[in-house]
């Protein structure tokens, strides 16, 4: 049968059982504010009963492990998906700006002045013999020359911001792979014992949260507790190492802008496969969309010498 000392330690282990619950309970509310914490848990067992020739006396509760409260398959969804939104709302920004180009919709806009040389021509049209009307024609055609210079230099620029955007975005990604292969290495030392290192896990999916937002990517854990990164299928993390990415000049993108990056693995020269994110995003505004805007404006611009000359 039992004795008051085994009493008194099944007391003792429900309790340091207890302190240890309200630790990690106070743990959890001190971090309820920081970017990527997860929820973490006591697990409980029983520990090793008393056996005695009637049966087994227990002995109370013991800590198993402190789990954290993450879903897997979470993680995989909105690693999956939030490329998306990066490439999105960077595209957004630009769009933004090159709305700010045309400044439309507004009075002073480029359909206004397109509207306003339509005019001036419509009122030449109607007194050519009148000095007034063609002083205010050959106004109105400078000033909408002018205008169509303007837009197109500011559109360059454009070009170009995005362009050395995509430099900054590679050394980011640098960055970002050069800590989550430091953090393998730490959290596989730390696991070496088999206690989970909660916190450093979180640290740890804080920046592949942020690198999948900047490059598609895909993530698998190994046994030792360090994660791959692969992108396009390529190793980018692999345990404790890394590969690096470089942004090089690549004529071949554009003919007319010959100082256009690509982005390459910096060991084998390989290009880098970028299918979404905001990387991909940048990209797609500096060789689709804004060389797209300006060819428009080109044929606009040519159709209107064409039409007056032939006039």
């Amino acid at each position: 049968m039992g004795t008051l000392f085994s009493a008194l330690d099944i007391g003792r282990a429900g309790l340091l059982a207890a302190q240890v619950q309200l630790d990690t309970t106070g743990h959890n509310i001190a971090n309820v504010n920081k970017k990527g914490y997860s929820r973490q848990r006591v697990e409980l067992t029983t520990r090793m009963p008393n056996y005695k020739p009637f049966g087994a006396i227990g002995r109370g509760p013991a800590i198993d492990t402190i789990t954290r409260l993450r879903d897997v398959f979470v993680d995989t969804m909105y690693r999956n998906q939030v490329p998306g939104l990066g490439s999105a709302e960077r595209q957004a920004t630009y769009f933004s700006q090159i709305e700010d180009i045309f400044q439309e919709p507004s009075d002073s806009g480029f359909s206004s002045r397109i509207e306003s040389f339509f005019d001036s021509l419509n009122d030449f049209s109607n007194n050519v013999e009148e000095l007034s009307g063609r002083v205010s024609t050959l106004a109105e055609a400078a000033s909408l020359a002018a205008s169509f210079n303007d837009m197109d230099r500011r559109l360059e620029a454009l070009r170009t911001n995005a362009n050395e955007e995509v430099r900054n975005m590679v050394e980011e990604v640098n960055s970002l792979t050069k800590q989550i292969a430091a953090l393998n290495e730490t959290i596989r030392n730390s696991e070496i014992g088999g206690r989970p290192a909660n916190d450093l896990r979180d640290d740890r999916d804080v920046l592949i949260d942020e690198l999948s937002k900047m490059v598609k990517i895909t993530a698998h854990e190994r046994d030792d507790g360090t994660v791959d990164v692969l992108l396009g299928g390529a190793e980018l993390v692999y345990g404790i190492k890394r590969r690096e990415l470089m942004a090089v000049v690549d004529s071949s993108l554009d003919p007319e802008r010959p100082d256009l990056l690509q982005v390459r693995f910096k060991d084998n020269n390989q290009a880098a496969l970028i299918t979404d994110g905001e990387l991909y995003g940048v990209q797609k505004i500096r060789d689709v969309e804004l060389p797209t805007v300006m060819d428009r404006m080109d044929r606009i611009a040519a159709t209107l010498i064409e039409s007056i000359n032939r006039i």
